[in-house]
């Protein structure tokens, strides 16, 4: 086995050298910097653990070995499936979106290194925090109104930093609701203990709680890290995504795990957001759509209104405002005019999809993507 295993770390070494050997510098898109240093900086790191390993083999029991191998390869595969292919591929779409939100990150004031982007998602948007790179579809780099969402993936991994100096209160802010909704939720189990009721019920109360504090906390901050950045094109945005899709809005698992909170509660929250950010009239027209949509679906069931009481959502949405905006963050209002800003041409796309007709839209949008172009390219 030991030949074998010898044999194993050689390939590893070898792919992990093989995908550095894929980072060519000069980069074509300065942007992309970041990404490749931290794909060369665990791939480095992969490789010493590796021929360490693979000199001193006789000193580690097989099977401690083996463990090893085993997480340098987990490595170097999420490198392989996520960091790399951007930098191997840098199409002219990979750079638009990469100076897109290199300016997002000075407009708002990110007290971070950038995250990256990658558009060949084949799930919509999502992050891979091991290597700090958005994903979005292909088709992103020529539209505007689902853009918003890259502030919500960028809360994923202002969230994945949060313990930093100086995204400290948003750390404390999550201590405080983890607290918040804990404390919620013995006390309506509690009370329910006492009612006497069916033993369905307390299992129910305790999955909400599970599904709080494992997934939606983060979800909730993630949504609203991106209304308080972005303004009412993120909502738009979100209503958007969820008049495509056709989800229950009011979706809520009984018994299992849930990764998002329900499309309704969410909006509930932006609204709460909204108004906080002085969004007064946005946050009537918004309100007046989902309406519609939510007239689709009825009204929720008992457990709904179980799992996402007002007066929670409402808490939590003051909370992290009040930790963003204690953080260096540059929160969007609506008295900033920010004249060129991407978050004035994001929330301006959505103004123009509702006064214009869709001809004329899309017109206006190809216009203002070609500027984009012209100002980063020439």
């Amino acid at each position: 086995m030991s030949s074998y295993l010898q044999s194993v770390i050689c390939e590893e070494v070898e792919r992990a050298k093989f995908l550095k050997n894929q980072i060519v510098f000069p980069l074509i898109y300065p942007e992309l910097s970041g990404l490749a240093n931290r794909c060369v900086s665990i791939l480095d790191v992969q490789i010493i653990s590796l021929e360490n390993l693979s000199k001193n083999l006789e000193n580690y029991v097989e099977k401690s070995a083996w463990r090893l191998v085993r997480a340098a390869h987990r490595k170097i595969e999420m490198t392989e499936q996520w960091g790399i292919p951007p930098l191997y591929l840098q199409t002219k779409e990979i750079g638009l979106l990469n100076k897109l939100i290199f300016d997002i990150c000075k407009e708002i004031n990110l007290p971070l290194e950038h995250p990256s982007v990658a558009c060949f998602s084949t799930q919509y948007y999502y992050t891979a925090t091991f290597v700090d790179v958005i994903f979005l579809p292909l088709s992103e780099s020529a539209f505007l109104l689902h853009l918003p969402d890259i502030y919500h993936e960028m809360g994923h991994y202002v969230s994945k930093n949060k313990n930093q100096t100086k995204l400290q209160m948003i750390g404390n802010a999550y201590l405080e609701v983890c607290d918040i909704v804990t404390e919620y939720f013995v006390d309506y189990l509690l009370k329910k203990q006492r009612e006497r009721g069916p033993e369905a019920t307390l299992l129910k109360i305790q999955n909400f709680r599970f599904n709080w504090q494992k997934n939606w906390i983060e979800e909730v901050f993630c949504d609203l890290f991106a209304v308080f950045l972005v303004g009412p094109a993120y909502a738009w945005s979100h209503i958007h995504l969820v008049t495509k899709n056709n989800p229950n809005i009011y979706e809520v698992s009984l018994f299992g795990n849930q990764e998002h909170p329900s499309d309704e509660a969410r909006m509930q929250i932006l609204l709460i957001a909204l108004k906080i950010l002085g969004y007064d009239d946005e946050c009537s027209k918004i309100k007046k759509e989902w309406n519609k949509i939510r007239n689709q679906w009825g009204e929720p069931s008992l457990e709904f209104n179980y799992a996402y009481p007002y007066e929670l959502l409402e808490r939590i949405t003051h909370l992290f405002f009040k930790s963003i905006k204690s953080s260096p963050f540059k929160i969007m209002s609506s008295s900033n005019g920010e004249k060129g800003s991407v978050r004035k041409l994001l929330n301006d796309a959505w103004e123009n999809f509702w006064n214009l007709n869709p001809k004329e839209f899309r017109q206006w949008e190809i216009e203002k993507i070609g500027e984009l172009n012209k100002g980063y390219f020439g």
